[in-house]
């Protein structure tokens, strides 16, 4: 193994060829398309966690639901906007 002190090594590091950026290649990188799909399930999960407050609100509002059923959506609801937490946790600001 080379130390830093010896003169080729310097040399060495700076023939290591890096990965194009996105800009040279036209194409997202893996990370931007990583963000990108965490976005999107973002989005879903924002979408179904709407659908079921709109669920919650009209059987509650129809008064003849089942009580049990009921906790179920609302336990539902509240994984959902765990998930919901946990992807916006991820995303860079």
């Amino acid at each position: 193994m080379r130390s830093h002190d010896e003169p080729g090594f310097r040399r060495e590091l700076r023939s290591i060829p890096s990965e194009p950026i996105a800009a040279e290649t036209g194409r997202p990188t893996a990370f931007e398309e990583s963000v990108d799909a965490l976005r999107i399930r973002q989005v879903e999960v924002a979408q179904r966690h709407r659908d079921l407050d709109d669920a919650i609100a009209s059987l509650a509002q129809a008064g003849a639901c089942d009580e049990l059923m009921l906790a179920r959506l609302k336990k539902r609801k509240l994984q959902i906007k765990d998930e919901i937490a946990r992807i916006a946790r991820l995303l860079p600001n």
